[in-house]
């Protein structure tokens, strides 16, 4: 299992993050194409990236944009459209030799009324069928990730979704699994299953992790917290991610604690935990 750290366009110049996060000991990054990533991104950049994590034996996945798209659309001029920046995002990780794409499917559309559920469904089926597609053709891995949303934040909606399509892999985000199982269990209106136990049904389908820790605040959770300051029993995280077995461990630690931004010391110091442990 490779351990990778997250690159975003706020992290700076994507060259100078590899160099780092090789030089911190990590497998590899996975990219966020947050505008104005990939469209403002060159070609000399592109060879750059593609060169440098080849000479440092450094990998790269992608997570794909999900600010703006709208993949789970029943309005079709929406959801075309949102594919078709998608489409742009795997030529682009097809030209730097990304290994997977990562992606979210999202509607804000009212999915506790059965008709339109049905509706957002299919539309995310339909857009599930073109990614994988592109994505196969182009020899990347298609990753679903689960949401922090009642939309495929649960593992029934995900197991629909996905029970005909053999190559969609899928990301379990830990912290998404908890703000999900937070709203199914205060909903009236919308239920499903969301708690960590319950990814041991998709063993073999989960490619990567996103580990994070998490805090309940009020009527809320804060997640993307740095191991050991929130809720998430990680003994019990770490022996499931081992049953699951990923090819990716992610971590998508973005904060130190509810106030002062992680830094890259941070993420090594959780590193080496996590070897230790494995040892």
């Amino acid at each position: 299992m490779k351990i990778g750290v997250p690159v975003w366009y706020g992290d700076g110049r994507i060259d100078d993050n590899i160099e780092v996060a090789k030089l911190n000991g990590f497998d590899y990054i996975e990219l966020s194409l947050d505008y104005p990533w990939p469209e403002k991104l060159d070609d000399y950049m592109m060879k750059r990236i593609r060169e440098l994590a080849q000479s440092l034996a450094m990998e790269i996945g992608i997570h794909g944009p999900w600010r703006d798209i709208c993949l789970a659309s029943p309005r079709d001029v929406l959801r075309e459209a949102s594919l078709k920046i998608v489409k742009t995002c795997i030529e682009f990780a097809y030209r730097i030799e990304a290994r997977y794409f990562n992606f979210h499917i999202l509607s804000a559309e009212a999915i506790g009324f059965d008709e339109i559920r049905r509706e957002v469904m299919k539309a995310a089926k339909h857009s599930l069928h073109c990614i994988a597609q592109w994505c196969m053709d182009r020899g990347i891995v298609p990753v679903l990730e689960n949401n922090p949303t009642k939309l495929l934040g649960g593992v029934r909606q995900i197991r629909e979704l996905i029970e005909d399509l053999e190559d969609i892999m899928l990301c379990l985000d830990v912290g998404h699994a908890a703000i999900a199982h937070n709203m199914y269990s205060r909903s009236r209106q919308f239920r499903d299953e969301a708690a960590l136990n319950k990814w041991s049904d998709f063993k073999g389908r989960v490619y990567v992790v996103h580990l994070h820790d998490y805090k309940r605040k009020d009527d809320n959770v804060r997640d993307h917290l740095l191991l050991g300051v929130g809720e998430l029993d990680i003994d019990e995280c770490l022996m499931l991610i081992q049953d699951l077995s990923p090819k990716y461990l992610l971590l998508e630690i973005f904060w130190r604690d509810e106030e002062t931004e992680a830094s890259i010391s941070d993420l090594k110091e959780v590193l080496e935990v996590l070897k230790a442990r494995a040892r």
